[in-house]
């Protein structure tokens, strides 16, 4: 069920963790809140940017939901389109907003429902990029940093083998590492 979802959602990415299958779950309840209060199936298109292209143009009283999902919700989707850690904050916060959409489809108030699918795609997005850009930049251990001496050149000072020496860099062993540049 869970590839059937994250193929719907148009993710690139298996679901390799008990996040992601989280994460899945509620993309699961959502489209399933979703055919209960509109028209449209879910199941009966091929891709979600498909289901959302249709009941923009075919739901006029929703037409506001639908442009936000087309305009804003599916890059906020795509940011969630990666292996997520398996971690007690992301579980919690993932937990909690499951709990939320599952209160908001049990209302019956399509109002909530909306509200509830907006801020789900947003809020996850942020939190995890947020979290997961926050765990790439801690380091455990300073001896993780490299010292890297790189030549530099400034036309303005006259003695450059003097000033080469007194800058260093040290780079981060994230995957998209930052430098630092140091004069020392």
């Amino acid at each position: 069920m869970n590839k059937q979802i994250s193929q719907f959602m148009g993710f690139q990415h298996p679901d390799k963790t008990e996040m992601n299958t989280l994460w899945l779950e509620i993309l699961s309840s959502m489209l399933n809140g979703m055919n209960s209060y509109f028209k449209l199936k879910p199941e009966n298109y091929q891709s979600f940017s498909e289901y959302i292209h249709a009941n923009m143009y075919l739901d006029t009283e929703n037409a506001y939901f639908w442009k936000w999902l087309n305009d804003n919700g599916i890059d906020y989707l795509k940011k969630t389109d990666r292996g997520l850690p398996n971690t007690e904050d992301l579980s919690d916060f993932l937990k909690y907003r499951e709990m939320l959409l599952e209160m908001d489809i049990e209302s019956g108030i399509v109002e909530n429902f909306i509200l509830s699918v907006t801020e789900l795609f947003k809020l996850s997005a942020d939190f995890i990029d947020s979290y997961l850009e926050t765990g790439a930049t801690e380091l455990s251990n300073p001896s993780d940093y490299k010292d890297v001496r790189v030549p530099m050149t400034m036309l303005s000072h006259t003695n450059i083998n003097e000033l080469e020496e007194n800058w260093k860099v040290f780079e981060s062993p994230a995957k998209i590492q930052a430098g630092l540049l140091v004069y020392i």
